[in-house]
């Protein structure tokens, strides 16, 4: 399989960590290794929709939803970048 990179940076890399971009593992399954994946439903009542979960081991998780769904990719894409900053703040 051919893996395809999204331009959307996800980390600045301002803290000395690896920038990471958004990679293609499946038809609509998009993931940021060590960091968060998004994929669309494609059975039951949310049929369409994607998706989304900050994988991200750091922060106080018991304080922030880490996953959820969103009726676009781009939209379930920006809610896994704002988890993963609200978690790195907690730190």
């Amino acid at each position: 399989m051919v893996h395809r990179y999204v331009r959307s940076k996800i980390d600045s890399g301002e803290d000395n960590s690896p920038k990471r971009t958004w990679r293609r593992i499946g038809e609509d399954d998009w993931a940021v290794p060590g960091i968060g994946r998004v994929y669309r439903y494609e059975h039951g009542p949310q049929q369409g929709e994607w998706f989304w979960s900050c994988t991200a081991d750091i922060g106080d998780r018991s304080a922030i939803k880490c996953e959820g769904a969103a009726p676009l990719r781009d939209e379930a894409m920006r809610r896994v970048r704002e988890i993963y900053e609200a978690l790195k703040s907690t730190g």
